[in-house]
């Protein structure tokens, strides 16, 4: 749920005649829902959405097969109303790898600029991705740096392949500019977490929990400074 012009809107799947769907509803001073729209295009394979919103701004973000059969390969998409939630523009994909994308998170720079995370397995082992939309042309796996991934010898033994998971990303924006996402997974040696305090200063390493963060003069990119675009 997500507050918009001070009133409530709320995103949730929906579960229906075989099929589950992303739908979006506002609701009024009253606390009753005034407007209801199927978000997922009349997909029957949609999941965990989640919503944030700014100004008359709401952006709401979804993984979704969009009804293919096995091998189920989720993606990642997103939709945008400019006017508190009574109409939204098309839907736009923002992974675009050849794995399963999934369990988005959602947080706001400013109300033109959402950040998304979401975490893939395009690479052989989950990673998570994060792209400022309107900023950044791709996601920038923020997750890989210092993970070993041993490929095995499955002939040998299928218990050899190792690919640390790195899952369920949270994100939040801050209204300096910071970027912060946290989440779930442990590589098989540890690495620490990255501090971008300034995208001018230096990078600190922290002893603390998977957690990477980035700040740049809003809006900044997802890519840590001084990557390669």
């Amino acid at each position: 749920m997500a507050v918009c012009e001070r009133l409530p809107q709320v995103v949730a799947k929906v579960h229906q005649d075989q099929r589950t769907s992303v739908v979006h509803q506002r609701i009024n001073p009253q606390g009753y829902p005034v407007a209801s729209v199927e978000l997922s295009a009349g997909s029957g394979t949609a999941h965990a959405p989640r919503i944030a919103a700014a100004g008359r701004d709401v952006w709401v973000v979804w993984q979704d097969e969009r009804g293919q059969e096995p091998p189920h390969r989720p993606a990642i998409y997103l939709r945008h109303s400019d006017n508190a939630g009574r109409t939204f523009g098309p839907a736009v994909r923002l992974s675009n790898g050849t794995g399963r994308a999934i369990r988005p998170a959602i947080a706001l720079l400013d109300a033109e600029h959402p950040v998304v995370a979401w975490a893939d397995n395009s690479g052989g082992a989950f990673d998570v991705y994060v792209q400022v939309v309107g900023v950044d042309a791709a996601a920038v796996n923020v997750s890989a740096a210092g993970k070993v991934i041993d490929a095995g010898n499955r002939a040998a033994d299928a218990r050899s392949p190792r690919y640390p998971a790195s899952l369920f990303p949270s994100v939040t924006a801050g209204p300096d500019g910071r970027v912060v996402v946290r989440l779930a997974g442990q590589p098989l040696r540890p690495r620490p977490a990255v501090d971008r305090p300034h995208p001018a200063g230096p990078v600190s390493p922290r002893a603390a929990a998977p957690t990477r963060t980035t700040g740049r003069s809003s809006p900044p990119s997802a890519r840590p400074a001084g990557a390669v675009p």
